[in-house]
């Protein structure tokens, strides 16, 4: 172990208590092999081959082209995406679509009796004066349900009783009602 710059401290475990070390280490690896179904002597292959995995899934994108075109419409001249997605990671989509369009994302997903969304937008939008935060504050007073956030970015959610798209989309198209064309 390092104390200091420069200096390491080397610790020995010795006698009976090196017994119980090992025999602690063997048992994490036995629980770390049947957590992930493989031998002991695979256990490092697996583990590299499931992050490997898990890597490969985070650069997919989390929505197809088709459905963020299908989804994206002009409010006000700019382009505005309101859709909604199954699962997983609705600021990932949010941000796949304004990448796409180069205007306002509007993201949500509902999991039994609660909603989540998210609000994004380019640069051309906040230059215009138009704020994520603002939107999803106004969403969420209108929805009963809570949100916030920075310029470019909003997270808000609640129960999903009180929330609808309709109220989503007028809060947006009111606010681009606002902004500047040019």
């Amino acid at each position: 172990r390092a104390f200091a710059q420069g200096f390491r401290r080397i610790e020995v475990v010795t006698g009976f208590v090196v017994m119980d070390y090992l025999k602690s280490r063997e048992e994490k690896l036995l629980t770390t092999d049947d957590s992930i179904k493989t031998t002991p002597r695979s256990v490092g292959k697996k583990i590299e081959k499931l992050i490997a995995a898990v890597r490969e899934k985070e650069k997919a994108p989390a929505l197809s082209p088709d459905k963020i075109k299908a989804a994206t419409g002009r409010m006000n001249s700019f382009p505005v995406t309101v859709m909604k997605v199954s699962s997983g990671d609705i600021a990932r989509a949010a941000d796949e679509a304004v990448s796409s369009s180069g205007g306002l994302a509007f993201v949500w997903s509902e999991t039994g009796e609660k909603v989540s969304y998210v609000c994004r937008i380019s640069n051309q939008l906040i230059e215009k004066g138009i704020s994520a935060g603002d939107i999803l504050k106004d969403v969420a007073r209108k929805t009963s349900t809570t949100g916030g956030g920075s310029a470019r970015f909003a997270r808000g959610g609640g129960k999903a009783s009180g929330f609808s798209e309709k109220a989503a989309r007028s809060v947006i198209s009111e606010i681009l009602s606002k902004a500047p064309l040019a």
